[in-house]
C-alpha cells in the first residue's frame, strides 16, 4: 500500500509537529509528527527536516505492515 500525498498532509495536520520530545497522551516519549521514541534514540529536539525525515521513515514502516497484512488476507481469500 503506497500513502497518497493527501493522506500524509492529513496525517501531519493531524499529528502536529513539535520539535521538543514531549509525552503523548499514553506517556510515550514522541517528537515531530508523532514519531515516538524508541529506547536508543536520544532526542530531545530535533530540526524541521529531522522530523520530515522521521515522518517518511515511520509512514514507510506503516506502509510495509499495511501491507503485509492485507497480502495476508488477500492469499487467506484465494486459499493459498
Amino acid at each position: 500500500m503506497k500513502t497518497t500525498n493527501r493522506q500524509k498532509r492529513l496525517t501531519k495536520t493531524f499529528e502536529g509537529l513539535r520539535l521538543k520530545a514531549y509525552a503523548d497522551q499514553n506517556g510515550n516519549m514522541t517528537i515531530g509528527y508523532g514519531h515516538r521514541i524508541n529506547t536508543k534514540e536520544k532526542k530531545k529536539t530535533i530540526s524541521l527536516e529531522e522530523a520530515k525525515k522521521l515522518f517518511l521513515e515511520d509512514m514507510e514502516e506503516v506502509e510495509k505492515q499495511v501491507t503485509n497484512k492485507i497480502g495476508r488476507a488477500s492469499c487467506r481469500e484465494r486459499v493459498c
